[in-house]
């Protein structure tokens, strides 16, 4: 696949268009970053945290999953491998594509919910 020459830009306002998630060397924008840390700094046992498709190498991002294993929240990964999350407290692993792995999980919490 060849790269476009020049980037794309909007057509209201001529500026880049760019893709919505944060590129390596960038900051983490300060309102998602605070809420992301707040909601996982605030959960509790019981809770869930899914983990989908990651290096698990990047931080700060990295260590959220490491703050809701301290509160004994549920780690689920779901990865074509695991990661260094797998020695935390409460980690489940499962293997293969996020793509083909969470419509079965979906249609498993509808199939439940209904009952």
């Amino acid at each position: 696949m060849k790269l476009p020459e020049k980037c794309p830009t909007c057509l209201e306002c001529s500026g880049y268009i760019r893709p919505d998630f944060v590129l390596f060397t960038e900051s983490l924008p300060g309102d998602e970053w605070s809420n992301a840390y707040r909601a996982v700094s605030n959960a509790d046992e019981g809770d869930v945290m899914l983990i989908i498709g990651t290096s698990a190498v990047v931080y700060p991002a990295a260590e959220l999953p490491e703050i809701a294993s301290r509160s004994n929240v549920k780690i689920i990964e779901i990865n074509l491998q695991s990661t260094s999350y797998s020695t935390l407290e409460n980690y489940s692993f499962i293997e293969g594509k996020a793509g083909e792995i969470l419509p079965i999980i979906l249609e498993e919490i509808k199939s439940q919910s209904s009952l």
